[in-house]
């Protein structure tokens, strides 16, 4: 990665296209698996119903003529998503939700790994180091909006699978939206209502600069950065979570207006961004060294 000649947004742009080659493989890995689990488990669940009906059939011809012929009731693709594939459509959402959680920690712990302490050369480059910082915490949001994005591509494809393989009989229509809220987890990363989803996406994305800025700490001072990284976490945890919980968003005789309690909760998730922004950024040019 040369950049002897690179300055200012280049460097960021550099160092974040370094950043994203780097784990562009593990996203496709992730991308792979949520698709051969899912697709999988749908496919096999479907030939499974299907060869039961036709058992079913079989039988009714050999032997049953007396009674009437076997009756199925149609389901939708939203029924499968809320009972028989539930567990099989979550484990690869949870496995996703693991592997970004490790790797926020990994994204930086990797460049002090090994002989040649890779963080040394990346200090020393001729940018504002504060580049590393951004650039690490904007491969982490494209890496979870990628996956989520894959999620959403995935699901009419689903749809359209279901369709081809159940016969017309058989099956109940469902639309995208329905399907979205039939699965907890899809609900969870596709949010209805817009203020909800830059809330819950904003809320992680200050959630990763508490994390960085807490390895950074450890990173300073070493053994009681380790207990600086914890304590900053948890006072951070604690800013952003009380407000809703002190205030009672959910109680009818709270003091303030649930518009009121919000702005709180905005202004202290606010201020937690801002001096972790901030620390992080003192972190890096004052306390790290080479």
């Amino acid at each position: 990665m040369n950049m002897k000649k690179i300055t200012g947004w280049q460097a960021f742009v550099r160092l974040l296209n370094f950043e994203i080659r780097r784990f562009r493989w593990m996203l496709v890995g992730l991308m792979a698996i949520t698709a051969v689990l899912q697709i999988g488990s749908l496919v096999i669940t479907l030939l499974a119903k299907l060869e039961a009906r036709r058992q079913d059939l079989a039988s009714w011809n050999h032997g049953a003529q007396q009674n009437a012929e076997p009756q199925w009731t149609p389901f939708s693709f939203v029924d499968l998503v809320e009972g028989e594939l539930l567990r099989e459509f979550t484990w690869p959402i949870l496995i996703g939700v693991a592997v970004i959680g490790i790797y926020i920690f990994f994204i930086w712990y990797r460049e002090w790994i090994g002989k040649d302490t890779f963080i040394y050369r990346l200090l020393m480059l001729p940018h504002p180091r504060f580049h590393i910082y951004l650039a690490k915490g904007c491969a982490i949001v494209l890496f979870t909006f990628s996956l989520v994005a894959f999620q959403i591509v995935l699901i009419p494809l689903e749809q359209w699978l279901f369709h081809l393989i159940v016969p017309e009989e058989m099956r109940l229509p469902s639309d995208f939206s329905t399907a979205v809220r039939a699965h907890p987890a899809w609900e969870v990363l596709l949010p209805e209502a817009a203020d909800q989803f830059v809330f819950s996406y904003g809320t992680g994305m200050i959630s990763v600069m508490v994390v960085f800025t807490a390895i950074l700490l450890e990173r300073s001072f070493r053994g009681i950065g380790i207990v600086y990284g914890i304590g900053y976490a948890a006072v951070c945890a604690a800013a952003m979570s009380l407000p809703m919980q002190v205030l009672g968003m959910q109680n009818p005789d709270a003091w303030l207006y649930p518009g009121e309690i919000l702005a709180v909760e905005l202004v202290a998730c606010a201020v937690v961004a801002l001096v972790s922004l901030g620390l992080g950024y003192w972190l890096l040019n004052k306390k790290i060294t080479v």
